[in-house]
């Protein structure tokens, strides 16, 4: 994945960005993909390695796919040289995170779902649809990107990046 060129605030620039973020949208710019694709890898980071490490790590019954890739607090601890402090702020942002985003897949379902079927009968979708699965994909990306923003104010512009460098080389 291409890096995103670093800004000292880029919450202006992604947000501008955001407002071309909808369904079915072609041409997009480089840049346009790489603000989604870092915004899929805090997503992901967030959802499915802080927040499932830290309840896995509490659940003596849960059970995961042999093939799960999560990686325990611990070695993210040690990985990134954060404090005891600063991982507790990281967890709580995950649970942030994950509390504000949870409706989201049972909403944006039905309506792909209903988009996948008006293109199958008639050959395309109609612009109302459209309209409704763009603003709540811009809607969930606003709340990725606000999460990052918050993250990045509550460990600081300094440890932020070491977190980023982090999250962006995959793990």
């Amino acid at each position: 994945m291409k890096r995103l060129p670093r800004h000292a605030n880029s919450l202006p620039l992604l947000l501008g960005i955001l407002a071309g973020y909808s369904f079915g949208q072609t041409g997009a710019t480089p840049q346009t993909q790489q603000i989604r694709d870092r915004l899929l890898v805090y997503e992901t980071f967030l959802k499915d390695q802080v927040y499932l490490a830290v309840h896995l790590a509490e659940c003596s019954t849960c059970k995961i796919a042999p093939d799960a890739k999560l990686v325990s607090m611990s070695k993210i601890q040690e990985a990134i040289g954060f404090t005891d402090p600063e991982m507790r702020i990281l967890t709580d942002q995950a649970e942030d995170f994950v509390k504000k985003q949870r409706t989201y897949p049972s909403t944006i379902g039905p309506l792909m779902q209903e988009a996948r079927l008006e293109s199958l009968d008639s050959g395309h979708v109609s612009a109302d649809l459209a309209r409704r699965i763009g603003d709540l994909q811009k809607e969930h990306a606003k709340v990725v990107l606000d999460q990052i923003q918050s993250l990045r104010a509550a460990l600081g512009d300094a440890r932020f990046e070491v977190l980023d460098k982090f999250v962006r080389q995959g793990h």
